[in-house]
């Protein structure tokens, strides 16, 4: 337009994700002679001796598939209007988004077989009062975590600005963004606070909130320039403050039952 007081602006994209030494390095660190010995529920006081009978089948607690064919990747868009409505104030409406594919989640290579029901429930098998774990598809070998590229997540949001350029020694700027994420994993493992698939034989089991999903975010913020200029106690003094406000993360709500690998290791 003439007054050049309005701004279009958009882009997208594509951002690839190198598989470092922190994702395969731990199956060269956690190997032999290296490896820590763990024993769940040893037999007191001389821990770390087996029967034949009662010798643990070998674990794997966080792996990688070294055939994965691809890498993980982000798409991102934006689209963004923005218009100066007064003098020194602009007003941005946008909308943002991303979505990852191929990136790294980690699901039991061995899970144990669970027992259906005629609806289609699956469950561990009780004994009395007390859960036991069912037989792993493979009987020797225990739990088997591997990492494979079958995470995905997908995030959008509409966002709002309004700025306020300093004049007249004031400046304010509010920002607001209304979001929405999904995804089946939102950590690898470790130190991402990821966790294996709940379910290993479905892998959109786990599709929901993202971990770090918080649909408002509000924030806003002032300054202003003190008008003394003549008493040196007081001049250049700025008065600023910063209000923020976001709404709770989600989380899952669990029976607090060791569910299936009781006797091999945590689940």
């Amino acid at each position: 337009f003439k007054n050049h007081k309005t701004a279009l602006r958009g882009g997208f994209g594509i951002f690839h994700n190198v598989v470092g030494p922190r994702e395969f390095g731990a199956e060269y660190y956690n190997n032999p002679p290296f490896q820590s010995g763990t024993q769940l529920l040893p037999t007191f006081a001389v821990p770390f001796v087996f029967t034949k009978a009662t010798i643990p089948p070998p674990s794997q607690s966080f792996g990688l598939d070294y055939f994965m064919n691809t890498t993980p990747y982000v798409e991102q868009w934006n689209l963004n209007l923005q218009r100066e409505v007064i003098s020194n104030t602009v007003v941005s409406l946008a909308y943002v988004g991303s979505h990852s594919v191929h990136q790294i989640v980690e699901t039991d290579a061995n899970p144990p077989i669970p027992t259906a029901t005629p609806n289609g429930s699956q469950f561990s098998t009780l004994v009395g009062q007390s859960i036991v774990q069912n037989a792993f598809t493979n009987s020797a070998y225990s739990a088997l975590a591997i990492g494979h590229t079958w995470g995905w997540g997908k995030y959008e949001s509409a966002q709002l600005s309004v700025n306020r350029h300093m004049s007249n020694n004031w400046q304010a700027q509010l920002s607001y963004t209304y979001s929405e994420c999904r995804d089946n994993g939102s950590g690898s493992y470790l130190v991402d606070g990821g966790t294996t698939f709940a379910n290993p034989f479905d892998f959109n089991y786990d599709n929901g909130w993202c971990a770090y999903y918080s649909r408002h975010n509000l924030t806003v913020n002032s300054l202003y320039i003190l008008p003394f200029h003549k008493n040196m106690l007081v001049a250049g003094w700025q008065v600023s403050g910063i209000l923020s406000h976001h709404t709770g993360y989600p989380f899952t709500i669990t029976d607090g039952v060791a569910q299936a690998f009781s006797g091999a290791g945590a689940n």
